[in-house]
């Protein structure tokens, strides 16, 4: 086997590697990093997050609604087996994040 020939084999080797089913579609799908390693990034992100805003606790009605509400939606996803925390972050952001494991809502946004 000649030098670019294996190099060809080592690259759709790699190339193949990364490639798996996508849920929602059923198509493939090319992936960079492995699904445990998705969520390990998630649980990073959002511990920094965490630590910069703090979570939202003046209204533990709300944090426990919000939290309800995001396991109803997790059950009928296409990874209802999947951990997910919903947080409310205590900050006058406008925003929310979805990160592997994790959907994160603003204050900003109640």
């Amino acid at each position: 086997m000649g030098v670019i020939t294996r190099n060809i084999a080592i690259c759709t080797t790699l190339l193949l590697s990364g490639c798996s089913v996508n849920p929602v579609t059923g198509g493939g799908s090319f992936n960079l990093m492995s699904e445990s390693q998705e969520f390990s990034l998630g649980h990073k992100v959002v511990s920094e997050e965490i630590a910069r805003y703090g979570l939202y606790k003046d209204n533990p009605k709300l944090v426990t609604a919000y939290r309800d509400l995001g396991q109803k939606i997790v059950a009928v996803s296409e990874r209802p087996n999947k951990p997910y925390e919903f947080l409310l972050l205590d900050a006058e952001v406008f925003n929310a994040a979805a990160i592997p494991g994790y959907v994160m809502t603003y204050r900003g946004l109640l």
